[in-house]
């Protein structure tokens, strides 16, 4: 019994013995497998420190750089200020070298203005020799060919002439004149004459209050405002019908021959209401050009389809109109300079009211 009873503690104990080293192994191989798994986590460790180690470095440089930049821009904003400061001064200088030249300007043209005003005054006091006058020269037919072009001719300088001068350009009524002598019977030379007419070239001031302008209103504005005003005046005078239309071409068939540039009172009226004239010459300049195409044509003319003791009739009356001393046409081109030097005086004052240096 004893015998048989080792022989099997003995396999028992190889048995235990090969279970021991079973687990062993296997406790070997898992202590293996998480050497493993903690190498490889090491090593992931490893390469996020690498990592961090990268990003510290990046962030490091770009923060260099930021702070090179920060420093970079406030010297430039340190430049800025100081050329600022530099300009801020130099304004200053301007502006009140600015004010200065604004008041010496606004004092000169207040000083201009006051010596207007003396002349118009001195001039309404002397007597006006042309106020009277009218219209002194007429065109006096002659009977048969002796009324020719040439009789025409020195009656439309004449007439011309005489409103010139009363007007306020006798320096260049007779210069007026002459051109529409020489170019007989060709009217064209009308525009040459025009052009003598500038206003307030010859005439002293008269005294006169300060036009009164609508709110909003320009001087061209104010001028044909006044013009349409007066030319409507005109309209209404019976004794000036016959200049109301244009001149009916199959009543008056040769009237072209002798009158280049027509003209009529509602013509000038259409004009005023568009606004098309831009100074007073202009506006005396049609109507003269509606007294001197009358005498062109009727002082060829002795009856007929159009009457010329009319017609003539009716050109002095509208000379007595344009030269008479209390109508707006004889004081139009004072009342125009007053308005421009008043606009120009108060675009000074706003000018130097808003700072600005010109």
């Amino acid at each position: 019994m004893a015998a048989q009873a080792q022989p099997c503690t003995l396999t028992n104990l190889l048995d235990q013995a090969k279970a021991g080293v079973a687990d062993l192994q296997n406790a070997n191989a898992s202590l293996a497998h998480q050497l493993k798994q903690e190498q490889a986590a090491a090593a992931d460790l490893r390469k996020q420190l690498e990592e961090q180690r990268s990003l510290r470095k990046a962030a490091e440089r770009k923060a260099a750089d930021l702070q090179e930049k920060l420093k970079l821009e406030q010297e430039a904003t340190a430049d800025l200020q100081k050329q600022l400061k530099q300009a801020a001064d130099q304004l200053a200088q301007q502006q009140q070298s600015a004010a200065a030249e604004l008041q010496r300007k606004r004092a000169e043209l207040q000083e201009q203005l006051e010596q207007e005003r003396t002349k118009r005054q001195a001039a309404e006091r002397r007597p006006d020799a042309a106020a009277g006058q009218g219209s002194t020269r007429r065109c006096q037919p002659a009977a048969g060919a002796a009324c020719g072009q040439r009789n025409c001719g020195q009656a439309v300088s004449s007439s011309v002439a005489s409103g010139l001068q009363v007007s306020g350009v006798s320096s260049r009524g007779q210069q007026a004149a002459d051109l529409l002598q020489r170019g007989w019977p060709e009217t064209s030379t009308m525009h040459a004459a025009a052009g003598c007419l500038e206003l307030g070239s010859g005439r002293p001031p008269r005294r006169l209050s300060l036009p009164v302008l609508h709110p909003g209103e320009s001087a061209q504005q104010w001028l044909n405002r006044l013009a349409k005003e007066s030319v409507t005046a005109l309209l209404k005078d019976s004794a000036l019908e016959v200049f109301r239309k244009p001149v009916c071409p199959t009543r008056v068939p040769d009237y072209a021959k002798f009158v280049s540039r027509p003209m009529c009172l509602e013509r000038i009226a259409e004009k005023t209401s568009g606004g098309q004239y831009a100074r007073p010459q202009d506006v005396l300049a049609d109507l003269w050009l509606i007294v001197s195409n009358a005498w062109c044509y009727n002082a060829v003319k002795d009856g007929g389809l159009l009457s010329s003791g009319i017609v003539r009739g009716a050109a002095g009356i509208l000379e007595d109109r344009l030269t008479n001393s209390r109508s707006w046409f004889s004081r139009a081109a004072d009342e125009w300079n007053a308005i421009n030097s008043q606009q120009t005086i108060d675009a000074a004052v706003r000018g130097g009211a808003t700072g600005r240096v010109e």
